[in-house]
């Protein structure tokens, strides 16, 4: 009613807050006309040797799905809370389609008296309203939905070789090798923010629980939250920046109480904050360029892709020896390079969330040398199993938050084996033998990487974190915020694990 309407405004304003500016009203329509002009061009230089070229934009709309969330039910937070941060004031998303600029050449040479032959193609695609993807149910990706966020650009090369011919007796083999280059930078919302912005609220709210926000540099950006999206449920849109502090209802201090007040004298049963004496940790920058992920993360742990869709070095060798009836093809297929990481993989406790102190009678207690603190501080150790919540922190194998692509996969190589034989022009004989070679190697040098074929594919770890009391046992599956991914390989770059050695047998009879 507008009784209830206009108590709610006021109870808002006594709060130094906006109502929510939000239409339940969709658009009548949707139209995205688009214009694709395409360009194409070939030059024979000789009888050996072949010039092309081509130019030209495409379209690739959004899924229909994309363009309108809602409920039957008057329910803002169920489905718009996560577009209303982005900019969107009703159920009607305008999603515009993603559209490229693509350009390519390619050189094509046949060797004199052979029967050899190569061809050269760079690469380059320019996109503009690039989508992420956007998980609508907090509790799974199931229900996806995606927003415009960025410009990206794709540059390569791909080699393709090949001697021989397949339809003939004797040798053949062809190899191609392609290299990507991918990289995506974000464009502002309607409401101003960025894909940066709420991951860098996340990593304000850390520096706040640090000395250096708190006590000596409270001013410095890394220590600000951006209320273009801290408090968006209020409405709030301004693109004032304050002291995070303000935003919270403890500040920050070298000791918390169990109910949560800042202790900064640190007495009895109050417990030591583990982030104190930690360094400050740098923002992300919304003008960088960030490899290509499906989806990037929010403002929690756990949010976002893990690892870019783009292998960089990918190469397949093809062989084939033809004999009469009998064939034998070999193939090779190499994939290198592939990036992983995600900013907020690791949650730490929040000490102004109800943690106890282990010891609480203890007097001037100390946290000594427990292992959960940098140094030993004033106040008592926490009791991890008394802590509510988390936030997210650095990761502390890197000593910081975790870059998009920070780490490395291995490299992955899988070999299989073809044999067949035409027992007559109506049958064949064919036997496949699947990963006869399967295998993974390099990557980066983390403490996580296990190598051969179980570690193939990184992805999160349900850590442990700081989540533990000191002599607690700390099981391996939970010591690393990364682990070989075993299970879907879904928007998975390197497929997984190596997969087993497979044997098939087939007969082919032509009626």
């Amino acid at each position: 009613s507008g009784a209830a309407l206009d108590l709610a405004n006021k109870t808002c304003a006594s709060y130094g807050l906006q109502p929510v500016n939000f239409s339940p009203h969709s658009d009548p329509r949707e139209d995205y006309p688009e214009l694709q002009p395409r360009f194409g061009a070939s030059y024979s230089v000789n009888r050996t040797n072949v010039v092309r070229f081509s130019a030209g934009k495409y379209a690739q709309p959004a899924s229909t799905a994309y363009q309108q969330f809602n409920t039957t039910q008057p329910n803002f937070i169920a489905l718009n809370q996560p577009f209303y941060a982005t900019g969107f004031r009703s159920p009607s998303h305008r999603i515009y389609p993603e559209e490229s600029y693509n350009a390519d050449a390619s050189w094509e040479h046949q060797f004199n008296g052979s029967d050899a032959s190569f061809k050269l193609t760079p690469f380059l695609r320019q996109t503009k309203n690039e989508l992420r993807s956007m998980p609508q149910d907090a509790r799974s990706s199931n229900v996806v939905s995606a927003i415009n966020v960025g410009r990206k650009n794709v540059k390569g090369v791909e080699l393709a070789v090949q001697k021989g011919d397949l339809n003939r007796d004797g040798l053949y083999a062809g190899l191609s090798y392609t290299y990507t280059f991918a990289r995506v930078k974000f464009d502002r919302f309607a409401n101003g923010t960025d894909n940066t912005t709420a991951l860098n609220n996340a990593i304000a709210q850390y520096n706040a629980y640090t000395k250096y926000c708190t006590l000596t540099n409270p001013g410095d950006a890394r220590c600000r939250i951006d209320t273009g999206t801290a408090t968006y449920l209020a409405g709030v849109t301004s693109r004032a920046s304050a002291p995070i502090a303000s935003y919270t209802s403890t500040g920050a201090a070298a000791c918390f109480t169990p109910s949560g007040a800042p202790d900064p004298a640190c007495a009895p049963g109050s417990i030591a904050n583990p982030y104190w004496n930690m360094p400050v940790q740098n923002l992300f920058d919304p003008n960088a360029l960030y490899p290509a992920y499906n989806a990037y993360s929010g403002a929690t742990r756990g949010t976002g892709s893990n690892q870019t869709y783009v292998a960089p070095h990918v190469l397949t060798l093809i062989g084939n020896y033809k004999r009469g009836r009998f064939n034998v093809t070999p193939t090779v297929q190499f994939q290198g390079g592939a990036q992983y990481g995600r900013p907020l993989e690791v949650a730490g406790i929040d000490p102004a969330r109800g943690c106890s102190a282990l010891n609480p009678a203890a007097p001037a207690a100390t946290t000594g040398s427990d292992p959960r603190y940098p140094a030993p501080q004033a106040g008592a150790p926490y009791d991890a199993s008394t802590c509510a919540a988390g936030i997210a922190v650095p990761n502390p194998f890197a000593g910081r938050f975790d870059g998009y692509g920070q780490y490395t996969e291995p490299n992955k190589l899988a070999a299989n084996l073809s044999l067949s034989y035409d027992v007559s022009t109506r049958a064949t004989i064919r036997l496949d033998l699947v990963n006869v070679i399967a295998n993974c190697w390099g990557g980066s040098n983390v403490p996580w990487r296990r190598g051969g074929k179980f570690g193939c594919d990184y992805t999160d770890a349900p850590y442990v974190s700081n989540f533990y009391n000191p002599g607690d046992v700390i099981q391996p599956y939970v010591a690393f915020p990364y682990a070989p991914n075993t299970g879907s390989v879904f928007q998975s770059a390197t497929a997984g694990q190596a997969n087993p050695f497979q044997l098939y047998a087939t007969i082919s009879v032509r009626l």
